[in-house]
């Protein structure tokens, strides 16, 4: 099928009102499962979590979660386990981790439940095809994601500010197949290339974690030891950077004049960016399984599901700011989530502490 055949009936489906667009208004608690691609204490799947625990509390939404410890088979083993041996979830919630949404997917068909994703959806090709499947015509829901490439660009240009516009050598380090991380890298290449005495000596993978990027770091050190900036897709890699950087400090010229943006907001990195550790931070995509619980909430209430899933979740955090003090304090449970408006853009999901500040 060419690929203008394609889009056009990936348009059309995702756009067309199927019955499971409307569920009668019901007083039943939904049962709502999600499938955590990573670990329990990883901390940017606490702050997703944590937030949404808040947001089901508010919703009066009973949320489980089983965690798939970044193994794809052990996360598809898990949830097959949880459907045979429990009641059948309302809404099971996934990730296209890895591109592993397709065969989480397949696990899926003989049961009643509607599934969605958040914040990596199916790529489009396996979109299409899904999406030609009478029974996900009916089950597949339009999820929550953030708009990655955007923040890619804005930690890099925001990086490059900081560094006073000076040019000199650039280390990217992102993961590899997953569809946050590759739009983030593509959001970064865009702004670097647009500058001529930016020169990205290496881009390189660490598959989101510390110690996959400080070896790799160290070896790039060696090649490399005049960087001035370093990009990273999330705070995990900027830790192991960091070690690595540390430990060659005597073959660099000046150790504070390597920049370093990441994206997340644990309580590390956020700390790291008051100290001046980390230069530039994004952050603000941990919301989108909350914002997802609003759907359901709203879907189980007898409203229309909300076709739109593209959604302006990450923001350049500064330290100063109200956004750095509700970031760091976490106080979701203080969060009116029924007040939450997923018809604006963008949209603010800490619209109590907002208020209360």
């Amino acid at each position: 099928m060419k690929w203008t055949q394609q889009f056009f009936i990936y348009c059309l489906l995702w756009t067309a009102t199927v019955d499971a667009d409307v569920n009668p208004a019901s007083d039943s608690t939904p049962y709502v499962l999600f499938v955590n691609p990573g670990y329990e204490d990883d901390s940017f799947w606490y702050n997703v979590i944590n937030y949404a625990q808040a947001a089901a509390t508010d919703l009066n939404i009973n949320l489980e979660v089983v965690h798939g410890d970044r193994s794809p088979l052990l996360a598809q083993q898990r949830l097959s386990q949880k459907i045979s041996q429990g009641a059948t979830p309302d809404y099971i919630i996934l990730v296209n981790e890895a591109q592993t949404g397709r065969k989480l997917l397949e696990s899926l068909t003989d049961v009643s439940s509607h599934a969605l994703f958040v914040l990596n959806n199916l790529n489009p090709t396996d979109l299409v095809e899904v999406q030609l499947d009478p029974h996900w015509q009916q089950h597949l829901l339009p999820g929550v994601f953030a708009n990655n490439f955007r923040i890619g660009y804005l930690t890099a240009k925001a990086l490059y500010d900081k560094g006073e516009q000076r040019g000199g050598d650039v280390l990217l380090f992102s993961s590899d197949t997953t569809p946050a991380s590759t739009m983030r890298e593509a959001g970064a290449v865009s702004f670097f290339t647009q500058i001529d005495d930016l020169n990205v000596v290496q881009h390189t993978y660490a598959k989101w974690d510390e110690n996959t990027a400080y070896g790799e770091a160290k070896r790039l050190l060696l090649l490399h030891p005049t960087i001035r900036y370093v990009w990273t897709a999330n705070d995990q890699m900027a830790f192991g950077i960091q070690r690595a950087l540390d430990e060659r400090e005597e073959t660099i010229a000046d150790r504070d004049d390597v920049l370093i943006s990441t994206i997340n907001t644990s309580e590390k990195v956020l700390t790291q960016l008051k100290e001046g550790q980390i230069a530039v931070l994004g952050g603000g995509d941990f919301t989108a399984l909350g914002l997802a619980l609003i759907k359901i909430y709203h879907h189980k209430n007898g409203v229309e599901w909300p076709q739109r899933t593209r959604f302006t979740l990450f923001n350049l955090i500064d330290e100063p700011s109200a956004l750095y003090t509700d970031l760091y304090e976490k106080r979701w449970a203080e969060i009116d989530f029924k007040g939450i408006d997923l018809n604006n853009n963008p949209v603010n999901p800490f619209i109590q502490i907002s208020i209360d500040q």
